[in-house]
């Protein structure tokens, strides 16, 4: 019965991970995306930025081989990721993450 109600818990600390990253401000669909000073809005202090499709809880990129989760953080309220990047699949997509968590002082922080 323990188990149990440990396996309920965990349960709802995984759905709540999920829902709190909620956050979404925007995306680039196109092959070349600028995403240096996003603004994510007031009090939001830190980014995730996540470069695939996010779709139910999970990254799904067009290219099955491709798999990237990146973070940067800033003090101030813009994601401070600088320069281009560019891939040679039209369907890749860029999205950014808005979120007032710290995210980046955990390697484990968001798991898949």
């Amino acid at each position: 019965m323990i188990s149990f109600i440990r396996l309920v818990v965990l349960l709802l600390l995984f759905v709540y991970s999920i829902i709190s990253l909620n956050c979404k401000h925007g995306h680039d669909d196109t092959i070349t995306s600028d995403i240096n000073n996003v603004y994510c809005g007031k009090h939001v202090k830190f980014c995730i930025i996540i470069y695939g499709t996010y779709s139910n809880s999970k990254i799904i990129n067009r290219n099955k081989y491709r798999e990237e989760l990146y973070f940067d953080c800033d003090s101030e309220m813009y994601c401070k990721k600088n320069g281009y990047l560019k891939y040679k699949d039209s369907l890749y997509t860029a999205n950014i993450y808005c979120c007032n968590k710290d995210y980046c002082n955990n390697e484990r922080a968001i798991e898949w």
